[in-house]
Parts: structure tokens; sequence; C-alpha cells
């Protein structure tokens, strides 16, 4: 699947770059970015919200992954609001530069699933208008 892909590649891409110092890898911001809380950063936090859209997703409930998987956008944007990021204990936090390829393939791997969401919900539910009923009700005659 597309956006599974784009979410594994983002891990190993630059996600934060900055002027002074080595950019930080989607790895390393997986696995330290819930640290973010005690700044008041969020984004991170649609990461564990992302397999519970896909289990939606692979189990044909397309309206729940759509609400996750828009829940999971919606959170992972809120990154675009930070502007310091922990470097090292000697730096501490320094100024984000800007967005690598990375952060990006991130934030599309989670549009990618809201989209394919978004398509196969509408096109479940167009099925289900239009076909027959399946039977369970009488049949007046």
């Amino acid at each position: 699947m597309g956006s599974i892909s784009l979410y594994a590649l983002c891990l190993f891409l630059p996600a934060f770059t900055f002027d002074k110092y080595p950019s930080t890898l989607g790895k390393t911001l997986l696995g330290l970015g819930w640290f973010g809380i005690l700044d008041g950063e969020f984004g991170w936090y649609a990461n564990p919200l992302y397999p519970v859209a896909l289990l939606f997703f692979a189990t044909r409930h397309f309206a729940m992954s759509v609400l996750f998987s828009a829940l999971v956008l919606g959170i992972a944007l809120t990154s675009l609001q930070t502007k310091k990021w922990w470097v090292n204990s000697a730096v501490g936090s320094y100024p984000i530069g800007g967005y690598g390829y990375g952060f990006y393939l991130w934030l599309l791997s989670f549009a990618v699933l809201l989209i394919g969401a978004l398509i196969l919900a509408r096109v479940s539910f167009l099925s289900r208008i239009s076909s027959p009923s399946s039977g369970g009700e009488d049949d007046n005659v």
C-alpha cells in the first residue's frame, strides 16, 4: 500500500533541518517526538493513531478510516508550528531551519490514506444504495 511505503521511507530521510547542525532523520523523530508534549507540541501523536486508521482501512470500515485518517492528518499538520527541536545535550533545543523530504513524505503518507479511504468509502456507499436488498425483508407480491 502506498501510504505504508511512504511512511516507511520517511523514517530514513531528513525530517528537520538546521542551519548549524546535522538534519534529524524521521526515525529519530519517531523515537523521541513524544517528548514534544513537554513543549506543547502534539504532532508526533499522529503516529500512534495511524495504525488505527490503517486497521479500519484494512478491515473495510472506510468511514471510520476516513475519520481517523483525517484526525491523524490534522494532528500531524500541527507539526508545522514546531519552531525548535532538541539537537543534543550540549546545545539543547535549536531553531528548525526547514523541513526535509522525510517530513513531507510523513504528511503525504497520511494524506494518501485519507484520500484512499474517502474514495473507497464513496464507492462502498454508492454500491450499497444502488444494489438491491440482499434479503431479510418481506417481499409482499
